[in-house]
C-alpha cells in the first residue's frame, strides 16, 4: 500500500471498528518489523483487539490484504509480497 492508501484504510478501520482509538492504529514503514510487505503497514495494538478481530479481518479481506495476528497484542495489516531469490525480483501476492 502506498501512504495514501494506508491512511484511507486507517480511517476506515477507525470508523468501522469503533472501539479502536486513533492511538491504537499506527501507520508504519514497510521495513518496520522485518516482514516482507509491499509498501506501508498498519499496526494495531489495543486492549480490545480480540473483539475487533472480525472487523479487522473483514476490512483486510475486502482489499486483499494480509492480516498477521501471530504476535501477542498486535495485529499487522499489509500487502503481502515475496522475493524471487534467483532473479531478486519482488512480486505482489493477491
Amino acid at each position: 500500500m502506498n501512504k495514501e492508501e494506508a491512511s484511507i484504510l486507517r480511517k476506515e478501520i477507525l470508523v468501522s471498528c469503533n472501539s479502536l482509538t486513533e492511538k491504537a492504529v499506527m501507520l508504519m514503514l514497510p521495513t518496520a518489523d522485518g516482514s516482507v510487505s509491499h509498501g506501508y503497514q498498519l499496526h494495531i495494538k489495543s486492549e480490545s483487539l480480540k473483539e475487533n478481530l472480525p472487523c479487522l479481518k473483514s476490512i483486510a479481506g475486502k482489499y486483499n490484504l494480509a492480516l498477521d495476528e501471530s504476535r501477542k497484542g498486535l495485529v499487522v495489516i499489509y500487502r503481502p509480497c515475496f522475493i524471487d531469490y534467483y532473479s531478486r525480483e519482488l512480486f505482489l501476492k493477491f
